[in-house]
């Protein structure tokens, strides 16, 4: 079996939907087990001080008569502390699990960090042969007999069976481990750490610091999970990961809660420490980069370098990018926009009009047609729009490191201004107020880079126009 101290609290929780940000608890049901037997039992309805929708009802049977006179989450979350104190959190798809306990315990002014074990990735990685991994699958699959699927206790003690049944295999234990230290085998740590001052690192969203025996700080990193990541260096197989295990002799850490906060603090604290680890991650975001240059014969251009060949004091930055086809998509645009010619900005000969100038799209510098000077202007402004990305001021938000705070982004005159940390009395204040509020944070070109890219893959980010 798993480490004799390998005490495990399997749990499941029944919701009213898939969001933690949105969505409650209605039930939880916890399982003890040391790997050989079932120990105790919990189990609880909660009464999420909302309707349960219709769907979740259909799967669970849970409607709102059930729930009404329960116990509120805060009235169970000390029963919940109490009975995963010490124990392994595991659960079938553990992050939805944890994430609302989580969500919950934050809304209450709490942190809840625990060690995880998921069974549905322990599945796959020990039967991969199969196709499906879910609960229901593996129950049927295991002749598992459960009275009510879909009730917290119920799907709990079958996960809890199938983890019994699994620690029982031969390389069972082995990979029960492996998963719950994410693959850092301790033999392999500085003689500093130890897996236990790895585990106790908050699995929240921040940015990290290691540092060397004499106290150097030597790399930083960030990440949605800093315990995750942290562990990941320590797995790896690559130079860096050997570097780590063979030079951190101490981890600090601050926590964001914030991406946004943690790529940008990230960002900044790289450019000021420039830390010998991360010399190959200075780069690495955003290793092309747009410049504005002035050739031989007068003409300015906006070409295309990688970012580790750059030349600062001959070449002006206009824009970072991940990719040169991105680079070249945004070079094409302001080349339309501005009434750029093509030949010229690809430094092709010129002395008569290109095809663009015939079709009355390029205004005919290559012919003559306006001199450099006047040309330069225009090509300057197109460099300025890609410099400052955005084109109307805003304020940008996020929900910070307790319930009560949010993060901040002010952009105004296309570049990031302000950024900081704000307790939620600012709800009565209005948006100038705010940023007036807010420390300054003179972005960088790659830090509107950052905030351009973050807020594309936000679904639906809190953004107000100002």
């Amino acid at each position: 079996m798993a480490k004799k101290d390998h005490l495990f609290a399997v749990v499941d929780l029944e919701t009213t939907g898939g969001l933690a940000k949105r969505d409650k608890i209605i039930e939880v049901g916890i399982v003890l087990t040391d790997g050989n037997k079932i120990i105790d039992q919990y189990s609880s309805l909660i009464d999420p001080e909302r309707s349960i929708p219709p769907e979740i009802t259909r799967i669970t049977g849970i409607n709102d008569e059930m729930v009404s006179g329960k116990p509120r989450f805060y009235e169970v979350a000390k029963d919940i502390v109490e009975w995963t104190d010490g124990a392994i959190f595991v659960a079938h798809n553990v992050r939805f699990d944890y994430g609302f306990l989580q969500r919950a315990f934050k809304d209450l002014g709490y942190t809840y960090s625990k060690k995880l074990l998921c069974t549905a990735r322990l599945s796959r990685s020990l039967y991969p042969e199969h196709r499906s991994h879910s609960l229901g699958s593996l129950i049927s699959r295991y002749n598992l007999e459960v009275n009510d699927r879909h009730r917290a206790l119920d799907d709990a003690l079958a996960t809890a069976k199938l983890l019994m049944k699994w620690l029982s295999l031969e390389k069972g234990a082995d990979t029960v481990n492996e998963f719950i230290n994410l693959g850092v085998k301790e033999s392999k740590l500085p003689p500093s750490l130890n897996l236990e001052r790895l585990h106790g690192l908050p699995d929240q969203t921040g940015v990290y610091y290691f540092y060397d025996s004499t106290g150097e700080l030597i790399y930083i990193g960030k990440a949605k999970d800093i315990r995750s990541r942290v562990m990941q260096h320590f797995a790896g197989q690559n130079r860096k990961s050997r570097d780590m295990q063979q030079y951190v002799h101490d981890i600090q850490y601050e926590i964001t809660a914030s991406e946004i906060a943690a790529w940008l603090k990230e960002s900044a604290e790289i450019k000021k420490f420039k830390p010998r680890l991360n010399k190959a991650q200075r780069i690495s975001y955003f290793p092309i980069a747009v410049v504005l240059t002035n050739g031989a014969d007068g003409f300015s251009r906006l070409e295309i370098k990688p970012r580790s060949k750059l030349r600062p004091a001959r070449e002006v930055v206009c824009s970072y990018f991940s990719t040169r086809g991105a680079a070249n998509a945004v070079i094409r645009e302001r080349i339309r926009a501005f009434a750029l010619c093509p030949e010229i900005n690809s430094g092709e000969d010129i002395g008569e009009l290109c095809t663009a100038a015939q079709m009355k799209i390029c205004t005919g510098a290559c012919g003559a047609l306006e001199t450099p000077e006047q040309y330069n202007e225009r090509v300057e402004l197109a460099a300025d729009t890609m410099t400052k990305l955005f084109d109307k001021d805003f304020l940008f938000g996020e929900e910070g490191r307790q319930s009560n705070e949010w993060y901040f982004v002010a952009v105004e005159g296309g570049t990031i201004t302000k950024g900081g940390f704000l307790s939620d009395d600012f709800g009565t204040l209005d948006e100038r107020t705010i940023i007036g509020e807010l420390p300054d944070f003179p972005g960088t070109i790659e830090d509107n880079r950052i905030l351009w890219n973050y807020l594309k893959k936000q679904k639906r980010p809190r953004i107000i126009y100002l």
